[in-house]
């Protein structure tokens, strides 16, 4: 029997934690958390530790703290690497926004499960191995009153069927159907 979490009001923010980050709508984030005050830190998670240092420059002129934690979602050794380094580079992560994916076409005419593989990995795996990272840190921010979120990159090809699309719309619609259970899950928890 588990017990319920009391409910709380705070929305008080620590660090946001955006995988995913180096490009695009990751960077977008990023760069929307720093310039609003959105939160007490930015930790920034993407393959190219070049383009992290960059976007890692543009975020502390607004004088908000970043830390660049470089990762592959589709590397397990990455992903250690990863967790014990976000352990000890901020106290708290209280919203962590998942967004690292990646795209390849698909001819019909050629299935290619192998490739199917690769973008599976990424965009579904990747990010449960993240969030699986990610939850201790934010029953660890709730637990301190911090309002704790996970936020899943999905994309409206889940809806619609797109032509090439095979391997991209089912990892993406696996994506979003786990978020939704996720979301059943951990909310006794107070984690959205």
């Amino acid at each position: 029997m588990s017990t319920v979490k009391k409910q709380t009001n705070s929305n008080k923010q620590s660090n946001v934690w955006i995988v995913g980050a180096s490009t695009g709508i990751g960077r977008a984030l990023a760069l929307h958390y720093a310039k609003n005050s959105l939160s007490d830190g930015v930790v920034i998670s993407a393959r190219s530790a070049d383009k992290l240092a960059s976007l890692k420059a543009e975020i502390e002129k607004f004088g908000t703290p970043c830390t660049v934690l470089p990762m592959d979602v589709s590397d397990a050794k990455s992903l250690v690497q990863a967790e014990e380094h976000l352990s000890n580079a901020v106290d708290h992560v209280s919203s962590v926004i998942i967004n690292a994916g990646t795209c390849e076409y698909m001819d019909s005419n050629d299935i290619d499960p192998a490739m199917a593989r690769r973008v599976f990995e990424t965009n579904y795996f990747g990010a449960l191995a993240v969030s699986k990272i990610a939850l201790p840190h934010l029953r660890a921010a709730r637990d301190k009153e911090y309002s704790a979120s996970m936020v899943f990159v999905s994309s409206s090809v889940t809806y619609q069927a797109l032509p090439r699309a095979h391997a991209y719309g089912a990892s993406k619609a696996a994506l979003r159907y786990f978020a939704e259970c996720l979301k059943i899950d951990l909310q006794h928890e107070n984690i959205n």
